[in-house]
């Protein structure tokens, strides 16, 4: 019984670990989760966030699982994606020249911060403050244009969008053991942003009366964000010496923009 239970376990793991490695992912903008690395080499599960100060957007029951005393904690992510589209150039004996790339897409994303923890056995308290988001993305695509007589259309311009982000976090929780292995935990977060900006248009490099325009509509524009506070509602026990219950609530706060 207890090797079927292994067995059944890792399989759980296994598939979990596969779905977050699916090839057919959102390639447009991704946002990082909120899992650190411990928790990531689990499958995903909160319970790798338990006594940090990670737990507090997580589970801030968590916050109670491990030891007595201090702890501090910190995390730095980051992560790149670059797509890169092209088409083969030949000549006129057909043999191959060049791929000429006519789409670059990249998007830069990461995260970072620190946190305290202090725990006695029946409650604990944490604070952290992190960079929640730092995401750049620029796309670029080539536009070619048949206004002159050339056997193949030249570039005329790009297609162009441009996004840029910087959110921080500063959170505040606690958690209480409210009866034997049972926790249940609270924490508040403030978010805060900065940095915020898009473009998007076209970028004409060349002078050309059957182009839509002839001048660069590419406006790029810088916005600001109102201070907003997320609650987390988080629980946490033990249903038998090999099973744990862990269940959490996010409450967020609604973001107003404004353009600079």
């Amino acid at each position: 019984m207890n090797r079927k239970i292994k067995i059944g376990f890792t399989t759980l793991l296994l598939s979990g670990a596969l779905s977050g490695q699916a090839f057919f992912e959102r390639a447009f903008l991704p946002q990082p989760d909120n899992h650190n690395g411990r928790a990531l080499a689990l499958g995903g599960v909160s319970e790798g966030s338990a006594g940090n100060s990670d737990a507090l957007t997580v589970n801030p029951a968590l916050l109670l699982a491990e030891g007595e005393g201090l702890t501090i904690f910190a995390k730095a992510r980051g992560r790149q994606l670059k797509e890169r589209r092209s088409y083969p150039v030949v000549d006129t004996f057909n043999d191959f020249l060049a791929d000429n790339v006519y789409v670059s897409n990249t998007t830069v994303t990461g995260d970072g911060g620190f946190g305290l923890t202090y725990s006695s056995d029946k409650w604990a308290v944490a604070a952290s403050y992190t960079l929640n988001t730092i995401s750049n993305y620029d796309y670029k695509e080539e536009v070619r244009s048949s206004g002159y007589d050339y056997n193949r259309d030249p570039l005329a311009g790009y297609h162009a969008v441009e996004f840029a982000s910087e959110l921080q976090n500063m959170s505040f929780g606690a958690a209480y053991t409210i009866w034997k292995s049972w926790q249940a935990g609270f924490a508040i977060s403030i978010l805060s942003g900065g940095n915020l900006s898009d473009g998007f248009g076209v970028i004409p490099i060349r002078k050309e009366p059957r182009l839509a325009s002839q001048d660069s509509t590419f406006f790029p524009s810088e916005y600001s964000i109102d201070a907003v506070s997320d609650y987390h509602f988080g629980f946490s026990g033990e249903l038998t010496s090999r099973l744990k219950l862990n269940a959490s609530i996010s409450l967020p706060g609604e973001l107003t923009q404004h353009e600079l």
